[in-house]
């Protein structure tokens, strides 16, 4: 998948005359462990309804959608399309890129590890969302198909940022498997279980990140506090504390 390709589906979703709904929200993240990170992030898209305009439930969409994420020495962008045959099941096909410019991460050896380059990622995902009164659950299911340039030329293993793994240079395939429980309190704030898991086939490398997760509701603000573990194949399971704040500047359509 290509930036002709998701463009192309904006084009066709903006030409359509039915119900639609831009979104838009950005914020800040902070990870204490391995390491403290931080890093700003926006997404945007573009939804239109398909079929059962008076139902939420069955109601059928197709969104557009980019998603950047900026830190000092690590940027990247996601483009995808995501399609709801009804509102809590989501196929979603992307293409992500990654830029490093950076070669002294406290996670990694950068002599024995390659820090600078860039990565591509192509991604199917299928997702969804149960509910039963105030009680949630979403989970998903990814495959991404990677591949990384070197610059150097010295065929070291890759540094995976995001996932605290030393991976296979060139090409790389993995999977993902997130999942996130969580009740509604009556104040609007949600308590919840988060776990994430990532296994690298050609490296054998694993990541967990398994936390207790609290979100405060600030009319359009967000504040995500999380404490749990994290490690990987790299680095050692330690305890972690995560932070997120998030500004809604216009609501999205699909639940998730």
């Amino acid at each position: 998948m290509n930036l002709h390709f998701i463009f192309a589906f904006i084009l066709l979703s903006i030409s359509l005359h039915i119900e639609a709904q831009f979104d838009l929200k950005y914020g800040a993240g902070l990870r204490s462990y391995p390491g403290i990170g931080a890093a700003m992030e926006a997404e945007g898209g573009y939804t239109q309804v398909l079929w059962g305009e008076n139902s939420k439930l069955f109601k059928g969409m197709i969104r557009p959608g980019i998603q950047t994420t900026h830190s000092v020495v690590v940027n990247d962008y996601d483009a995808s399309v995501s399609f709801y045959p009804v509102s809590f099941i989501g196929l979603v096909a992307g293409h992500k890129e990654l830029y490093s410019r950076y070669d002294e991460f406290a996670s990694y050896d950068c002599e024995q590890i390659r820090c600078k380059g860039a990565m591509k990622k192509d991604y199917l995902q299928g997702k969804i969302a149960l509910a039963w009164g105030k009680l949630f659950l979403t989970a998903s299911y990814s495959e991404f198909r990677n591949s990384y340039n070197d610059p150097s030329g010295n065929q070291l293993p890759v540094a995976e940022y995001e996932w605290v793994s030393a991976v296979a240079p060139h090409f790389e395939r993995s999977v993902r498997r997130k999942y996130f429980g969580g009740y509604i309190l009556p104040n609007g704030n949600i308590l919840g279980l988060n776990a994430d898991y990532r296994e690298f086939e050609f490296s054998n490398q694993n990541y967990l990140f398994e936390a207790l997760i609290y979100q405060i509701k600030l009319s359009n603000w967000r504040l995500t506090l999380g404490a749990g573990r994290l490690g990987s194949t790299e680095v050692a399971t330690d305890g972690v504390i995560v932070l997120r704040l998030t500004h809604i500047l216009a609501p999205s359509l699909p639940l998730f």
